[in-house]
């Protein structure tokens, strides 16, 4: 905007050094009413309300009416400034209705998308956007008053959507469901698993783009819902803001999986995890690990995640029918044994009271695990296209707690 203020302040001075037989008469006292119409809605605008400055009223040329705009617009164009600058230096303050007509006018295109709120997958209709052309309308508005009417045609741009619901009727197909159970969580690990349910529920991922777990959910913060509840960090179980959102992360990895997506970014725990079989699960923390995973098709996919009867993790990938059918599979390579206690002294971790010598466990030494795990491709008579290997993880053993009072 100030660019185009000095572009027209030097060419008034041009003007007046090499043409001074072109400056304008006085303006009326009378107001001038322009009548813009937009999608066949008029809008009007006041002479006198466009410009407040009686001085740069003066340059408003309306004592000898088209016959000096028309004359005085040819000069200032075939210097080779465009209709616009033109515009506003015939007519200050021409500029912010300009701006006021360009904030009406333009809108952008939505695509068709499905949406999941009813629980069912539900096809909504592309919305056509638009653009505000604003030299094709200061070429109008010139054109219009050198012939005498104050009515100006809006120039637009229809703006098409990428995609049309004729485009997606056929992407409200299941590609893949997967499910874990946590009804055995605690109330603020399930808050958090809902929580991040809701920030991943109805994304609609277009071919070829990438979906980043962290960018859908955001910072998982307490501002965002999310309270302290079980994490592993560093081979530990500790209490953590966000606890439970890898169980939604890993549900959302095996979903990808199954539907045939190319996985660009997972992650596995230092433990391993109940809710799925080894080399399944996809950690996710705000600072370092992201599930990553790209539309490799050619037609959007969307994500529908539900957490049902307070214990059911269920996502849903829709999409493109598949034409191959997909499995995971989980191969233990070695257990990786532990007998170790860590002892403490720190009897508050007791639920009962101990005497001195006496011992509690709190928990027994667990088992680490090396493994495997292999996505299996398949064609529509069940015949095994391909097989490929998706990962070795190695977790680590636990050692038990044991309290000594």
């Amino acid at each position: 905007m100030k660019l185009v203020k000095a572009i027209v302040a030097i060419m008034a001075l041009i003007i007046a050094f090499i043409a001074p037989e072109i400056q304008l008469a006085f303006a009326s006292d009378s107001p001038t009413e322009f009548e813009f119409v937009v999608n066949q809605k008029s809008i009007r605008f006041n002479s006198f309300d466009i410009c407040k400055d009686k001085n740069l009223l003066k340059k408003w040329n309306r004592a000898k009416g088209g016959e000096e705009i028309k004359k005085v617009s040819d000069k200032i164009l075939k210097m080779g400034f465009s209709h616009t600058v033109c515009t506003q230096f015939l007519f200050p303050g021409m500029e912010q209705v300009f701006d006021a007509l360009e904030k009406k006018v333009n809108l952008s295109a939505k695509n068709a998308t499905i949406n999941f709120e009813s629980g069912k997958p539900v096809l909504q209709s592309e919305v056509f956007g638009s653009k505000f052309l604003r030299e094709e309308t200061a070429k109008k508005l010139i054109e219009n008053l050198c012939s005498g009417t104050t009515k100006i045609e809006v120039a637009t741009e229809k703006i098409m959507p990428e995609y049309t619901i004729s485009d997606i009727s056929d992407c409200a197909n299941v590609k893949s469901r997967f499910s874990t159970w946590c009804g055995n969580s605690s109330n603020e690990r399930k808050n958090n698993i809902c929580v991040a349910i809701r920030a991943i529920n109805n994304t609609e991922i277009l071919p070829g783009e990438t979906f980043s777990f962290n960018g859908a959910t955001g910072v998982r913060n307490e501002s965002k819902g999310y309270k302290k509840a079980k994490i592993i960090s560093n081979g530990k179980y500790i209490e953590g803001t966000g606890g439970g959102v890898c169980q939604v992360s890993t549900t959302l990895y095996n979903a990808a999986l199954l539907a045939g997506l190319k996985i660009v970014e997972a992650h596995q725990h230092s433990l391993a995890v109940s809710y799925v079989e080894p080399s399944r699960d996809a950690m996710v923390n705000g600072s370092s690990a992201d599930l990553k995973f790209v539309n490799n098709t050619n037609k959007p996919v969307y994500i529908n995640a539900q957490f049902l009867n307070d214990q059911d993790i269920v996502i849903k990938i829709y999409g493109q029918k598949n034409s191959s059918n997909f499995e995971i599979k989980s191969k233990v390579l070695k257990v990786i044994e532990s007998t170790e206690d860590e002892i403490s002294s720190n009897s508050n971790l007791a639920p009962v009271e101990l005497k001195s010598g006496e011992t509690y466990r709190v928990s027994v030494p667990k088992a680490g695990i090396e493994s495997e795990a292999f996505l299996v491709e398949k064609d529509c008579t069940g015949k095994v296209v391909r097989q490929t290997k998706l990962r070795h993880n190695k977790y680590n053993p636990t050692k038990g707690v044991v309290i000594v009072g």
